[in-house]
């Protein structure tokens, strides 16, 4: 969304502005001659709900989603949340940065470089409501809740694994079905993994991402069927290298020479540094 937009998640562009410069962006490809995942096309659907609904996108989900399903401690700047802790993020799994909910306070309003694409506050237990909401009729009827599910569109080349509206879909290995998503920004990771056939649920969440963190659902799923030990939880080293750069006081040069004394046998390729660069830069 940063790119050409101009704008990151917590910068505040007035509505016609944002859609005005995402507009004028060249698409990938023609309608219908593709597909690639999309951040700007949520928001793009968030703001024709505002039109068609005459609700705010969050007041409509409200009344419409997250209060049919029982869910009370769910949005982005419902006030019921306020009350209730936040977990703050750790970039790297190491630098406090706050969190999401303080800073959507603070500002009083969601930017759309976010609205509709992400960044929705929660709780375990509200997830678990949706999930329930998912396979009962409070929310969607069935026939709208299966055209969910429904592999419309390949996500890869080797078609292993499909999109649905909003959902992957792919087979398991046991010719069962999984259902599911996650989501980032960086700092925080969500992961909601699915195995309606075998009626399993895994929903993790994370407030410090680093490498190793999105492969732990997996394994944790995996661990459920085949019973293999899980393997060792380790920090990579690109969020090792950006996290002891943020520790290391002085000029750059003595950063340089810290980093240097602690990471040039085990940097043999470049691109680790510019990846951790990257991150600091974000």
């Amino acid at each position: 969304m940063a790119n050409g937009i101009g704008a990151r998640d917590f910068t505040h562009v007035p509505t016609d502005e944002f859609f005005k410069r995402l507009f004028a962006l060249p698409l990938y490809f023609a309608p219908g001659e593709g597909y690639a995942y999309s951040n700007a096309g949520y928001s793009i659907l968030a703001r024709i709900i505002e039109l068609v609904s005459g609700m705010s996108y969050e007041a409509y989900l409200q009344n419409a989603l997250f209060e049919p399903a029982g869910m009370h401690h769910t949005g982005y700047l419902n006030p019921v949340l306020a009350q209730l802790p936040a977990a703050a993020g750790y970039l790297f799994g190491e630098v406090e940065t706050g969190s999401t909910r303080d800073k959507y306070f603070e500002d009083e309003a969601i930017a759309w470089p976010l609205k509709g694409n992400g960044g929705m506050l929660s709780t375990m237990n509200d997830m678990y409501l949706w999930a329930q909401a998912l396979q009962r009729d409070s929310v969607l009827a069935a026939k709208y809740r299966d055209q969910l599910f429904e592999p419309h569109v390949a996500e890869n080349e080797e078609g292993t694994s499909h999109y649905g509206y909003g959902w992957a879909v792919m087979p398991t290995p046991r010719e069962t079905t999984f259902i599911g998503h996650n989501g980032s920004n960086g700092t925080y990771y969500f992961d909601f993994r699915w195995l309606p056939d075998e009626q399993i649920l895994i929903l993790f969440a994370s407030n410090a991402l680093v490498e190793s963190t999105m492969a732990l659902p997996y394994y944790i799923e995996q661990y459920l069927f085949e019973k293999e030990p899980l393997p060792a939880f380790e920090t990579g080293i690109t969020s090792q290298i950006a996290g002891l750069s943020l520790r290391t006081a002085g000029n750059p040069e003595r950063k340089k020479a810290v980093l240097q004394e602690t990471f040039a046998s085990r940097i043999d390729n470049k691109r680790t540094l510019n990846r951790a660069g990257l991150r600091l830069m974000d």
